[in-house]
């Protein structure tokens, strides 16, 4: 058994509630700034595989912005074809000046 399905056995993720959903979200979750901000064209084997360990450890959250370069496009491909996403998106919106 992998180590990490070891841990989590012993430990309890926390959650935090969103107000206007009421949807639970642990309050660690994956940064996709430079580790997935990679050319589409590249091996997304490794990208992957992170995905399928999270999913398999109960993470859901993952972190995102458009000033991340290409990580937005490369989550998105790699996880559109999973019929059972469970993942929670978050991305950053801004206005200049405001």
């Amino acid at each position: 058994m992998p180590i990490y399905k070891s841990v989590i056995y012993l430990a309890t993720m926390i959650l935090r509630q969103i107000p206007s959903t009421s949807e639970m979200i642990p309050v660690i979750g994956l940064g996709t700034w430079q580790s997935f901000d990679v050319n589409p064209s590249s091996d997304l084997k490794p990208l992957k595989k992170i995905l399928s360990t999270m999913r398999e450890a109960g993470a859901k959250l993952i972190d995102s912005s458009p000033m991340y370069g290409k990580s937005e496009e490369i989550v998105g491909s790699l996880t559109e074809d999973d019929v059972n996403n469970s993942f929670f998106y978050a991305t950053k919106v801004w206005t200049r000046g405001k």
